[in-house]
């Protein structure tokens, strides 16, 4: 991996659930770690559901390897939101995750 490629600093982020002591949970996500990351468009599509139309974007985030990364978890860029969908250890090194996520659209 080229460290150049790089070049966007994301926030993984990790939800948290508390419960609420009426048998409910209150959600709040916490910040895991900051890390320089590449991240790279694979696909878009829209759907019609519930009468509106929705778009999903995917992509790919490639970043240094990390412990502990899950698919449960989101990367943030600014305002940009990513879910993680996989967590690729590429080529089982413990060096590079991929990161398969889609994007949420408002």
């Amino acid at each position: 991996m080229n460290a150049g490629e790089l070049r966007h600093k994301v926030t993984i982020q990790e939800l948290q659930r508390t419960p609420d002591g009426y048998g409910g949970y209150t959600e709040t996500w916490n910040n895991v770690a900051v890390v320089w990351a590449k991240i790279q468009p694979l696909r878009g599509n829209e759907r019609y559901q519930a009468q509106q139309v929705s778009s999903a974007l995917s992509h790919k985030i490639i970043l240094r390897y990390l412990d502990g990364v899950k698919p449960q978890m989101r990367v943030l860029r600014g305002l940009r939101v990513f879910h993680v969908v996989s967590v690729i250890n590429v080529e089982e090194r413990n060096e590079v995750l991929e990161l398969l996520c889609e994007e949420e659209i408002a």
